[in-house]
């Protein structure tokens, strides 16, 4: 197949960018599933957080074009070329028509790279669900046929970037720029056509930049350990992180009762994969190949452990960069091992043609290269800095960033804890999707995928109330169920139990309003310390008391606070 994105190529690496590419797509897989089935509740005009009312406090313009109107494409064509250097005369006349009000401002774009300005208002949440179903299609494409052209991986990387730009604190978090990096990366070392067999590998240089992202993430992560929580520097870290992690699985009781002394060397194997081991990643076979090995298997051993959403998942892709096919020909069937032989002996493409190509790839590749060399410069004067902040973007459309995960480690875990009251004056709770709540309720298995309303809920634990903004208006859609069944329908999907909603599907009329459920006529949140029910076996006293309430999986106290 024809390519200009990728040249010289790493002979043997055509099976490496099969499992590159399925790997990778079962984490777009994820990623895309769970902004179709949590946007409602979360992003929608019905949810927490409206990205409508968050796109008008960026651009306060939007809330001045009319029904129906939307952001001229034009317009930010010629600014962002305006931008980029070109000339104001090579650009003139593209957008000269269009009235001033449906141009955005180009500093709101920059500060929130998305799509979503280009829908009108009133489509902004069909658009967020197209993207997600595009997204969720090629992801599909991409896993059953191991393959994937540059240009929809950048579609990829572009509808995540616009997703993830509007998600405000649902999407605050590293893996988010990580697997837009990502499949920037990957595009790099895809064909400009949809194969599996195109006749060259993997490009060197994307090889290469492939093991330096994966080098920065772990290295990043080891030395925000060893700069953030003392514990990591006297390893008794992994004495708390088990029972006390976002959302915990279910062997997570068999990890934390493990004695002390197996925790110290899970602590110092931590630093070794995340501090040592990544320079493995600079040495010729199989030294890279060990080094990849040993993050894979570490990111193997992440995934069994915790319900991280699809960070680790995502932290193995570019790992598989580090190895080439000598080692991955056991995995793959005769048939796929015979067309992957076929496709690198090729010499159809040999002539002036092929020569053109591979001129033009040099090109591409090279820019890339320094390209991503120019975007690190901030990364690694962070990653030399005694303040190291981590899970940083440096530029508007997240190509290069920096990483880290777990600088310090709660001691005690805390649970927040919602009711609502109702007509007859009882409290009744509503329990999360996989957040501990219910003291009998065995921990969840949910990794990949991600509750992301969960999630912020462990953040909640020890944070300010009064200074979490969508924990408030997680209060205000319950109290306003009561009167709003777009409310309650988008409670519905974002937790186990909501108590006083109507069943699924009903409607509300003047026949049935009174024998309906009505919402809450209050909601109180309360704070309570968890612990799991083998705490006491790993050195540690187990909660007791009069106040205890002790249940199969959890025992817990209620805060005085």
């Amino acid at each position: 197949t024809v390519s200009v994105l990728y040249w010289p190529a790493v002979m043997g690496s055509h099976l490496v960018r099969i499992l590159l590419l399925r790997a990778f797509s079962v984490v777009l897989l994820a990623a895309f599933a769970v902004s179709y089935n949590q946007w409602h509740g979360l992003l929608s005009d019905s949810g927490l957080t409206p990205v409508n009312a968050f796109l008008d406090r960026v651009a306060t313009s939007r809330s001045q074009l009319p029904a129906g109107e939307r952001f001229s494409v034009r317009c930010l064509v010629r600014d962002l070329a305006i931008d980029a250097g070109v000339p104001p005369v090579v650009v003139k006349g593209i957008a000269d028509d269009v009235a001033p009000v449906r141009c955005l401002p180009l500093r709101a774009f920059k500060s929130v790279p998305s799509l979503h300005w280009l829908a009108p208002r009133e489509r902004v949440d069909d658009a967020a669900a197209a993207m997600s179903l595009l997204g969720l299609a090629i992801s599909t494409a991409i896993f059953l046929t191991g393959a994937c052209s540059a240009p929809a991986m950048l579609v990829v990387w572009a509808l995540y970037l616009s997703l993830i730009s509007v998600g405000q604190d649902w999407y605050g978090f590293g893996w988010e720029s990580q697997l837009c990096e990502t499949a920037f990366l990957i595009a790099f070392a895809c064909p400009m056509s949809w194969t599996a067999t195109p006749r060259d590998g993997v490009p060197t240089i994307t090889r290469w930049l492939l093991r330096w992202l994966i080098a920065r993430i772990m290295i990043g992560a080891g030395l925000i350990k060893l700069r953030g929580d003392e514990c990591w520097r006297d390893l008794t870290c992994m004495n708390y992180f088990y029972h006390t992690q976002p959302n915990p699985n279910p062997l997570v009781d068999t990890l934390h009762a493990m004695p002390a002394w197996y925790h110290r060397l899970e602590v110092l194997g931590n630093h070794f994969v995340e501090i040592a081991a990544p320079f493995y990643l600079v040495l010729p076979q199989p030294g890279a190949a060990i080094g990849a090995a040993i993050q894979i298997a570490f990111q193997l051993v992440l995934i069994s452990s915790g319900n991280l959403s699809f960070l680790n998942w995502l932290t193995l892709v570019p790992a598989i960069g580090g190895l080439d096919d000598r080692y991955l020909r056991w995995m793959f069937s005769r048939a796929t091992l015979a067309r992957v032989d076929a496709a690198a002996n090729d010499q159809s493409s040999r002539g002036w043609f092929g020569n053109v190509r591979r001129i033009v790839g040099w090109v591409v590749q090279i820019a890339l290269l320094a390209l991503i060399a120019s975007l690190s410069q901030p990364v690694i004067d962070n990653l030399l800095s005694q303040r190291q902040a981590m899970n940083t973007s440096f530029d508007w459309l997240r190509l290069v960033n920096t990483y880290g995960a777990f600088g310090s480690v709660t001691k005690d875990r805390n649970e927040v804890i919602v009711e609502g009251k109702g007509d007859d004056g009882k409290w009744h709770t509503y329990e999360f999707l996989c957040k501990p709540g219910d003291i009998d309720r065995r921990p969840c298995l949910i990794t990949p995928y991600h509750y992301r309303l969960d999630w912020l809920m462990w953040f909640a634990a020890f944070s300010d109330p009064t200074r979490t903004g969508w924990l408030l208006q997680l209060a205000n859609r319950m109290l306003d169920a009561r009167t709003d069944p777009a409310a309650s329908d988008a409670l519905r999907g974002l937790m186990a139990t909501v108590p006083f909603a109507p069943p699924p599907g009903a409607t509300v009329s003047t026949a049935n309003a009174t024998a309906l459920p009505k919402g809450p006529v209050a909601i109180r949140m309360s704070l309570w310390e968890y612990e799991l029910n083998g705490a006491g076996k790993g050195g540690r006293k187990p909660m007791r008391g009069r106040n205890v309430e002790v249940g199969t999986w959890w025992r817990r106290r209620k805060h005085s606070r």
